[in-house]
């Protein structure tokens, strides 16, 4: 473990170590281009909140299956068969 930090400690001063400057204005535009499709794909509110709501209905609805199932299931199982 000691020589993983001793590892970690040098990578960390090395990269400070590093010259900072600002991107250059093509790769710059090409970042905020990407981004910007990225952006524009991701779903709207409305469709996400339609989405947990479509999400939650179905969950209302298979638990009142399985209660219905699990109930009848019981009783059909508990009756008498002489």
């Amino acid at each position: 473990m000691p020589a993983a930090m001793e590892s970690a400690r040098t990578m960390s001063g090395l990269l400070r170590t590093l010259p900072a400057e600002p991107a250059p204005d093509l790769l710059r535009a090409r970042i905020e281009r990407a981004l910007g499709d990225c952006r524009r794909r991701s779903p709207s509110p409305l469709r996400l909140n339609m989405r947990w709501g479509a999400m939650a209905a179905s969950l209302i609805v298979a638990v009142g299956i399985g209660w219905l199932g699990g109930s009848f299931l019981v009783r059909a199982v508990a009756r008498p068969t002489s």
